[in-house]
């Protein structure tokens, strides 16, 4: 389209230069990134909090079992709370040696939902004990530590006992009928299934 204003022409002509919509481009491409870095810190996060939440669940298992193995026994907890020190009112049933192994017991207060348990859980004439949180990146799925393996009870493959698994279905609890290691995954994702 041309114009003409007095003896001058004029050109006018539609759309945009390439510098411009290279401009608009990296513009939305630096929004993109900001918007996907913000939406990825909370998955981030709960990536983060399994790591220490598996960590602690490592530990309180070897302390459980240093306690067997020192007192010969594992240590009673109390229900519903799952902490062998006990709470408030009702101290738990080894709690005086106990705290020779286990200053506190540890609470989990961060944005992920989650209760450290333990239980002592015996079917028969076996015991074992299990220490379990909720993932942070799956609340409906389970970090587990349980110790020792008995084909019977515990399932699963012996070198998913004396570490901690995850994505297991139940919490350890006597409750539930789930402290089957069948449907967990070890850390690196090998199956627990013989």
């Amino acid at each position: 389209m041309e114009f003409s204003i007095g003896n001058n022409l004029i050109a006018f002509k539609k759309g945009f230069t390439l510098v411009e919509l290279l401009i608009v481009i990296s513009i939305l491409g630096i929004l993109a990134a900001f918007t996907m870095s913000i939406m990825n810190t909370r998955q981030q996060k709960a990536r983060a909090e399994d790591s220490v939440r598996q960590a602690t669940v490592s530990k309180l298992g070897q302390i459980i079992d240093a306690f067997y193995v020192a007192e010969g026994f594992y240590p009673g907890s109390v229900y519903p709370s799952g902490n062998p020190l006990g709470t408030g009112v009702s101290p738990g049933p080894n709690r005086t040696t106990l705290l020779n192994y286990v200053g506190v017991w540890p609470v989990q207060n961060t944005e992920f939902y989650g209760t450290y348990l333990y239980y002592p859980i015996t079917e028969g004439t076996v015991t074992v004990s299990c220490v379990s949180i909720n993932m942070a990146t799956n609340s409906s799925k389970y970090l587990k530590y349980i110790n020792p393996h008995h084909p019977g009870y515990v399932g699963g493959d012996p070198i998913c006992t004396g570490k901690v698994v995850k994505n297991c279905m139940f919490p350890c609890d006597p409750a539930f009928w789930g402290n089957d290691l069948t449907e967990c995954v070890q850390i690196d994702e090998t199956d627990c299934i013989l």
